[in-house]
C-alpha cells in the first residue's frame, strides 16, 4: 500500500545521497510523494561532528479523544492496565495515548483490537525515565495495523503531534525523542522554535549499514 508519509525513509535516502556524495552539506534535495515534495536540510552537529538531516513539517493540533474512545478497551487492545493511560487525544491522522512510564515497559499490543480504530495509527508515548543514559525526553511507539504495519520503527509525522503535545508539560521547545520497536527503532530531536510558528523542525541521524552495487540487463 502506498504511504503519503515516509519521513524516516526519506531521511535516510537524504543521508545516503550525501555519504555518495551526491549532495553536500550545503544542498537541499527535494523529494516528490504522495503528500508533496518534502524538503530535507543538512546541519553537522559541533561537539560530535555527526551529519543530521533536518526536515520541516507543520504541527498537528490534538483534541479530545472524545466518548468514541472506551479507556478499557484501548487499555486491553495495548496490553495494559487502564490506570496507567494518563491522557487520550485526537490528532490529524492519529490516536495519541500518553502513559505512565512505569506503563510503556509494559506494552504488549494485539493489533487486531488496534485494527478497528479510526485512526491512521496509535502511538503510544511516555515522559522518559529521568535517569536514562541517552538523555531523552520522550518516548514512543506507532502502531498502525489499520494500514497495514502493524508497528512502525520511526514515524516522523506522530512526532509533528508529539512536539506540541510536550511541549507545555516539559517546558521545553527543544525534545529528544526515542521511538522503539521490539527489533529496531530511532532518535528525534523536536525543535518548535527553528521552524517557526505551527511548525515542527525534526532532526536525525543517518547510518550506512550496507554498500553494494545493482547491475542491470542492457
Amino acid at each position: 500500500m502506498p504511504r503519503k508519509y515516509l519521513q524516516h525513509a526519506t531521511l535516510s535516502t537524504a543521508f545516503a545521497l550525501h555519504d555518495a556524495g551526491h549532495v553536500t552539506s550545503s544542498q537541499t534535495p527535494h523529494f516528490h510523494t504522495l503528500s508533496g515534495v518534502l524538503v530535507c536540510r543538512f546541519e553537522v552537529q559541533s561537539e560530535s561532528q555527526k551529519l543530521l538531516v533536518l526536515m520541516d513539517f507543520p504541527e498537528q493540533p490534538t483534541t479530545p479523544a472524545g466518548p468514541t474512545v472506551v479507556l478499557k478497551e484501548l487499555a486491553s487492545a495495548l496490553g495494559i492496565q487502564p490506570n496507567v493511560i494518563v491522557d487520550v487525544k485526537r490528532a490529524t491522522t492519529d490516536l495519541l495515548v500518553r502513559v505512565t512510564s512505569e506503563g510503556f515497559t509494559t506494552l504488549v499490543p494485539d493489533f487486531v483490537q488496534l485494527a478497528k480504530y479510526d485512526a491512521r495509527g496509535v502511538a503510544v508515548t511516555a515522559k522518559a525515565p529521568a535517569d536514562n543514559a541517552l538523555d531523552v525526553d520522550i518516548q514512543s511507539r506507532f502502531f498502525a495495523p489499520r494500514g497495514g504495519v502493524n508497528e512502525d520503527p520511526v514515524t516522523g509525522s506522530a512526532h509533528c503531534a508529539f512536539g506540541p503535545y510536550w511541549a507545555p508539560l516539559l517546558e521545553k521547545t527543544t525534545i529528544k525523542a526515542q521511538q522503539f520497536t521490539p527489533v529496531r527503532g530511532g532518535y528525534i530531536t523536536l525543535d518548535l522554535v527553528a521552524a517557526g510558528p505551527g511548525r515542527v523542525l525534526l532532526k536525525g541521524e543517518g547510518v550506512i549499514v550496507l554498500r553494494g552495487q545493482l547491475s542491470s540487463s542492457p
